[in-house]
């Protein structure tokens, strides 16, 4: 048989030390996978629609123990925090969204941290920071852009998964032309907007990126309010 003593009748089962339980579908078509069992750890762990669900919201290894599973992965990056005074918001963090077959070993998960906003006059707001899969080879959705604040304050809007928006202009976005021989991934990632000028109501409370959305933080609105912090990234792996 295909397999070194088990029989080839149709229909015929067998569970090989790759832990897959395999059918013979006939001549024409040969040995199918039927199931594929795997153990692995990481984050936090769930199932949902008959899949298992690996979230992380903080750094740490996504470890396989045993079986080889083909992994849907998503990616978002830090968002960058917002600018102050009359400015432009932080970045959202760049996405990347794909799936890639992994064997068992460990593989080194980063989540982007949101950027830190401008507390106080003469400090510049962060980007925020990159989310990676080392898969083996890193797999990188980069962190938002800062805002930019109006000329009180140092510093312009940067690039980023999605660029910070800027007083009276922004950035542009990176996150399109990252991981170059990469395949089967999809990436997202766009340029902020130009901020607005100054005018009433006055200042306004500034608003943080929501934790794991990669979110950027909202600008700063007059008489020199500072911007939101820009949110956390997260990265999910699923098989």
């Amino acid at each position: 048989g295909v397999l070194a003593g088990v029989g080839t009748d149709q229909g015929t089962l067998t569970f090989n030390t790759q832990q897959v339980l395999q059918c013979y579908m006939g001549d024409a078509i040969g040995w199918k996978t039927v199931a594929s069992f795997v153990t692995a750890s990481g984050g936090s762990k769930s199932s949902a629609a008959g899949k298992t669900i690996h979230t992380f919201t903080s750094s740490g290894a996504f470890t396989v123990t045993q079986g080889t599973p083909t992994c849907e992965f998503l990616i978002v990056g830090g968002g960058g925090a917002g600018g102050q005074d009359v400015a432009g918001g932080g970045g959202a963090g760049g996405m990347v969204e794909g799936s890639i077959p992994v064997g068992p070993g460990s593989y080194t998960v980063t989540v982007g941290d949101g950027g830190s906003n401008a507390s106080e006059g003469g400090d510049t707001p962060a980007p925020g920071g990159n989310s990676v899969i080392a898969f083996p080879s890193n797999i990188t959705a980069a962190g938002g852009g800062r805002g930019q604040g109006s000329s009180h304050f140092p510093g312009n809007s940067t690039s980023g998964g999605s660029s910070g928006g800027g007083h009276p202009s922004s950035a542009s976005a990176t996150q399109p032309g990252l991981n170059p021989g990469v395949s089967g991934i999809t990436q997202y990632g766009n340029p902020g907007g130009g901020g607005y000028n100054n005018g009433s109501p006055g200042p306004q409370p500034h608003r943080n990126g929501a934790p794991g959305t990669g979110g950027g933080g909202a600008a700063g609105y007059g008489s020199w309010a500072s911007g939101g912090n820009g949110g956390p990234g997260i990265v999910i792996i699923r098989y």
